[in-house]
């Protein structure tokens, strides 16, 4: 009895013990798996892997798939939050001879984009239109390109300027949408208001963006973001890149005005000095105060908006700048009141309030007033409470 009870024991120490071996060969797997994940191309310096981007051999065609992800209306207790257009999209891109076409599909519908070397042309199949632009091209006859290469010593010298302002990460090796990739992870050094970090990802071999995303401070969430889920690299069939649309498209040819065709508004910003100068200027009385959301004003001067003038403020520096826009009341709706509506000391104001940064328009007195920044809701509503 004492022999069955032993062996037994010993059987039952066998198993546990070869539990903990097969428990310890799951970790150690799972573990490599998490660490090693998919090819990943060598280690370098940013500097280095920055300057095989200008030196990459060029490809003869590029096609991909790509998600758009937004987060910007995280958490509002706001309609907007809901709207088909922030719900992120999906899309291909082709390109290749020296043009291009674009398909993006939302919840909306699909908005596709192309660009023959001559005119670029935004089709909305939706409403049926098609926007036509034409685009002046600078090359060289033949089509010829001179392809400056920046020194290694010249794009550290350009890192070396940029980490003044930036906390700029190293290249990172990764792998994204299974191609061999390096990642930067770029964050403001001071005043970056809302903004946390710019993370941008390219093919190791092609220097071709893969990924772009913007995180708002202290979130580990994409704010918005670009990911390419699939690419293909070789030769683009012509059909991929060209664009017609459908008989009874409405065609709208946008032209953008010349510099000299309106020589009035050349000067966009008029000269003054002070407060009494730029009230002159729009002839109205400023109220932008020396300081507005805990900064100090950094410049006031008048600027043209298609044929009014209009006086803007800067609060502080960087990318946290505040930005206060004073113009004579129309009486008639603007970009902005189809948002939700808060208090300012009483008025009716609308505001938009994203992860990256917030707008409140308000008027008073026959004069209009918006404030905007890399700021809170919070912030900027005790900001405009305050000129109210």
């Amino acid at each position: 009895m004492g022999i069955i009870k032993r062996s037994s024991a010993t059987s039952l120490i066998g198993w546990l013990i070869l539990a903990v071996v097969m428990l310890s060969a799951i970790s150690v797997t799972a573990y490599a798996m998490t660490r090693s994940g998919a090819a990943k191309p060598p280690k370098r310096s940013l500097a280095s892997a920055v300057h095989r981007i200008f030196t990459a051999k060029p490809v003869t065609g590029v096609s991909a798939q790509f998600r758009i992800d937004q987060h910007l209306l995280a958490g509002a207790s706001t309609s907007l939050a809901s709207n088909p257009l922030l719900q992120g999209a999906t899309g291909s891109v082709w390109v290749g001879g020296g043009r291009a076409r674009l398909v993006v599909k939302s919840q909306l519908g699909s908005t596709s984009v192309a660009y023959d070397g001559h005119q670029v042309m935004l089709y909305d199949r939706k409403n049926h239109v098609a926007y036509v632009l034409p685009v002046n091209h600078h090359g060289k006859p033949g089509g010829a390109t001179e392809r400056n290469v920046p020194t290694m010593a010249g794009i550290e010298h350009a890192l070396a300027q940029a980490s003044k302002f930036a906390v700029l990460s190293g290249a990172i090796p990764s792998n994204v949408a299974g191609r061999e990739a390096y990642t930067v992870h770029v964050s403001p050094r001071h005043d970056g208001g809302l903004f946390g970090e710019l993370d941008l990802a390219w093919d190791a071999a092609h220097a071709v963006p893969l990924r772009f995303a913007i995180f708002p401070r202290g979130s580990s969430t994409a704010a918005i973001s670009i990911s390419v889920t699939h690419i293909r690299y070789g030769a683009i069939p012509a059909r991929a890149l060209s664009m017609t649309p459908p008989a009874g498209t409405k065609i709208v040819h946008v032209h953008m005005p010349s510099r000299h065709e309106h020589p009035a508004q050349q000067a966009h910003v008029a000269p003054a000095v002070g407060a009494a100068a730029v009230s002159k200027a729009v002839g109205f009385t400023v109220a932008a105060p020396t300081r507005l959301a805990g900064f100090p004003q950094h410049r006031l001067h008048a600027v043209s908006i298609g044929s009014h003038r209009a006086a803007l403020a800067t609060y502080g520096r960087g990318l946290g700048t505040v930005f206060l826009l004073e113009q004579r009341a129309s009486g008639s709706k603007t970009p902005l009141s189809s948002l939700p509506t808060v208090s300012v000391a009483g008025i009716k104001a609308h505001e938009l309030d994203t992860t990256l940064g917030s707008v409140i328009q308000w008027s008073r007195g026959g004069v209009t007033y918006t404030i905007a920044g890399s700021q809170s809701a919070q912030r900027l509503l005790s900001a405009a409470e305050s000129l109210a």
